[in-house]
């Protein structure tokens, strides 16, 4: 279940809000609020998943309500607003989506559908914390990584490749190469986004639209400019996409428990 939390002093457009996800799969709506402070007390109260936020709130700005949130994990923000001046900033602070009123209903289901891959993907990481650490606690388990190899289209053929050989990949419009720890880059016909879905969860990550990394080769990961630098085992370095930051903040504190308890 989604929990979404709705902060709009606007009654036309969080009625309408309210009625574009009624009936959304998934989609529960645990509370509304029509002011900052309200918004700010009940947002940690509820942890939302989803804030659809006015820009523009009595008492307290949404902007206002974001620097001054102490949770450490925010959900995601759809920010809503009678102008779009505001755009620039909203996506300062990662917004999803920034929807100008008056609301459309397709742009707002398509945010929703934005936060429901955001939101599995997140699970993705978190089950690949968990991994982890169940390795990190089992010292009868296997000390050499699992051979596994994956299908990859190319062209009319299908290969083979053994994912502890792939340094990292990256897509190319509609096609994808694979960087090999050889150095030989092999080129496939699947999308990105198709061949995400056969990697191990727990050993690759997706850190940016367009790249997706081998953890057994990321040497450092370095905080920059609310975003993440990844610097990878032959010296490359990538810098992390807006979207992708939240699993690598997850990442990023599960290595510094891990160092702080060594």
């Amino acid at each position: 279940m989604i929990r979404v939390l709705i902060a709009d002093d606007d009654i036309l457009s969080k009625n309408n809000i309210r009625a574009y996800l009624n009936g959304e799969h998934e989609i529960h709506i645990v509370a509304e609020c029509e002011d900052g402070i309200n918004a700010s007390e009940i947002l940690d109260i509820l942890e939302p998943d989803v804030l659809i936020l006015d820009t523009e709130l009595p008492k307290m700005s949404a902007f206002d309500i974001l620097k001054s949130a102490t949770r450490m994990r925010m959900p995601y923000i759809i920010f809503t607003s009678t102008y779009d001046k505001y755009a620039l900033r909203a996506f300062e602070f990662n917004a999803v989506d920034y929807l100008v009123k008056p609301l459309d209903k397709r742009r707002l289901l398509d945010a929703i559908t934005k936060v429901r891959r955001y939101i599995e993907r997140d699970r993705r990481a978190e089950n690949r914390t968990v991994s982890a650490n169940k390795s990190v606690s089992n010292p009868t388990g296997p000390i050499h990584p699992m051979v596994e190899r994956i299908p990859i289209k190319k062209g009319r053929r299908i290969s083979l490749l053994s994912t502890s050989a792939i340094r990292y990949i990256v897509a190319d419009r509609d096609c994808t190469n694979y960087h090999m720890i050889t150095g030989e880059t092999i080129h496939s016909s699947e999308r990105i986004s198709q061949l995400e879905i056969k990697l191990p969860a727990d050993r690759f990550q997706r850190i940016h639209r367009s790249i997706i990394v081998n953890l057994e080769f990321i040497r450092e990961i370095r905080p920059k400019k609310g975003r993440y630098e990844v610097v990878i085992n032959n010296g490359e370095n990538f810098m992390s996409g807006y979207i992708y930051k939240r699993e690598l903040d997850t990442l990023f504190t599960f290595w510094n428990k891990r160092l702080n308890a060594a």
